[in-house]
């Protein structure tokens, strides 16, 4: 009949497609593990079989001139820095490095892919596919901007004191100079002495070498004067305008040490009630940070680049990862 001839018409017809679909989710299984391969490394223990990844947190366009004091850079707020279908398979988390379990992904990403088969082997619903699908595509992005932000951070430790750097572009701007931004993380890493950053003194340069702008003995940093106890940290995100598509930033922190004498001298002068809250700049009290310090360290930034093109992570864009409520200390 003609019903007939028109379903086996269609059916020689869908047959080709349904072919190229399941090379298609093939190919993604592919470059999907080969990605995760090549940014992840074996966890020490053989079973269950695990994967660790170190990742690189972009700087957030929305912090220029915020602070934090989370040592959890994977958290910002209530959003976690992690594409949906690799936060699935987090059997471990610490600060900036996760363990995936790899038995799992597996059985829940590619046994699905590369099968059409679920954990449970039922066949996936068109719809299920495609939403399997979208969260590989958006999983394969995140590792691909991982391997860009592995080349832009730097980090230095000095007399136990460690600063980090982390750079990007913001592209939706009004001047035709390239914006950039960028996040300094201190961490103090001496188990005996406070620390509080009390200057800053930086430079930028164009990719020619001329200057283009300087800081010089800047009172603190974003506004404020924090200070770090054994273990604390502090990040905070600002930014510059150059000429140029390249960059570069050199500078020190100039810290003082502070005991449980200073804090009591500090008190005394009425002018500060807390001590571990971050200060706000004020030349008066900076002349009394210093009376009351009992010693001081310089401390060198690394080596801080400045690329166009080099990702960020714009808060107000609805595209991976999931973001919600969003936290942060204002300046």
């Amino acid at each position: 009949s003609k019903a007939t001839v028109s379903v086996l018409n269609w059916t020689e017809g869908a047959a080709p497609l349904m072919a190229a679909a399941m090379k298609m989710r093939r190919t993604l299984c592919r470059i999907l593990v080969r990605d995760l391969c090549r940014a992840t490394t074996r966890h020490a223990v053989k079973a269950p079989p695990q994967r660790v990844l170190n990742i690189q947190v972009p700087c957030v366009e929305e912090y220029w001139g915020l602070y934090s004091t989370d040592k959890n850079m994977l958290w910002e707020g209530e959003w976690l820095y992690l594409p949906p279908l690799l936060r699935d398979i987090v059997v471990f988390q610490d600060n900036q490095q996760v363990t995936l379990d790899w038995a799992k992904f597996r059985a829940e990403v590619l046994q699905p892919l590369w099968c059409e088969a679920g954990v449970d082997g039922k066949v996936l619903t068109e719809e299920q596919q495609q939403v399997l699908k979208d969260e590989c595509f958006k999983a394969i992005a995140f590792l691909s901007t991982q391997r860009r932000l592995r080349g832009e951070g730097a980090e230095v430790t000095t007399d136990k004191v460690k600063v980090s750097a982390m750079t990007g572009e913001i592209k939706h701007t009004d001047t035709d100079k390239h914006q950039f931004i960028y996040r300094i993380t201190v961490e103090n890493l001496n188990p005996g002495k406070s620390y509080r950053i009390l200057y800053r003194n930086l430079k930028f340069f164009r990719d020619t070498g001329v200057m283009e702008t300087e800081v010089k003995q800047g009172l603190g940093v974003v506004g404020f004067s924090p200070l770090l106890h054994p273990g604390d940290v502090f990040s905070w995100h600002s930014g510059v305008y150059l000429a140029s598509q390249t960059g570069a930033m050199s500078g020190t922190l100039e810290l003082i040490e502070e005991d449980e004498t200073s804090w009591e001298k500090l008190k005394a002068s009425q002018r500060v009630d807390d001590p571990n809250v971050p200060m706000r700049t004020d030349a008066t009290i900076y002349s009394l940070l210093r009376d009351t310090a009992v010693g001081s360290l310089t401390v060198p930034l690394p080596d801080i680049a400045f690329r166009a093109g080099t990702p960020t992570l714009n808060l107000r864009e609805p595209t991976f990862p999931d973001r919600v409520a969003v936290s942060a200390a204002t300046a």
